[in-house]
């Protein structure tokens, strides 16, 4: 992936945490591309003597969207541009051998719950003013045939028809 120079001054921290005990180590340089990242990581860990090998999943925090998952080189070079827009030096990336718990996780395309509210309103504004359009056509039926004259064009027409069926 292309980088522009944003992952050049970045530091990679991985840590993992399995039971009481914590293992940090940074990676000699950014990787380019999601695969050279877990097999970095994977080489990292396995100089831990509480590693297993297993699968990795491979997250970092994000502030407003809590922990965000890494799985391509999109999700790699989206993790960069977040250093480079918040001028964060150091990305720690938190590695699990099990996938976190969706309330946990929170994937880059979630809404904020705020969201359902205004929709729920919009839902009700709708509402409202079907309401008030049935209103209005029920006050024009009820209106004096004087404020509201039969139509003409349909008497001539339903006077013609009678004459053809004579």
């Amino acid at each position: 992936i292309e980088t522009f120079g944003m992952a050049d001054d970045l530091t990679i921290k991985v840590v993992m945490n399995e039971g009481s005990s914590t293992f940090c180590k940074r990676l000699h340089y950014c990787p380019r591309n999601y695969e050279e990242l877990y097999q970095m990581t994977f080489e990292k860990l396995k100089s831990w003597p509480d590693f297993f090998e297993s699968e990795l999943y491979i997250y970092y925090k994000d502030p407003l969207q809590g922990m965000i998952r890494i799985e391509n080189d999109a999700d790699l070079r989206i993790a960069y541009e977040y250093c480079y827009m918040y001028n964060i030096v150091t990305l720690k990336l938190s590695v699990y051998t099990y996938l976190l718990d969706k309330t946990i996780e929170r994937s880059r395309f979630d809404y904020d719950f705020q969201d359902e509210n205004s929709d729920e309103e919009d839902i009700k504004t709708q509402s409202d003013h079907s309401l008030d359009q049935e209103e209005e056509k029920r006050e024009i039926n009820q209106r004096p045939e004087k404020e509201n004259p039969p139509d003409q064009k349909l008497d001539n027409h339903s006077g013609l028809k009678e004459e053809i069926q004579e």
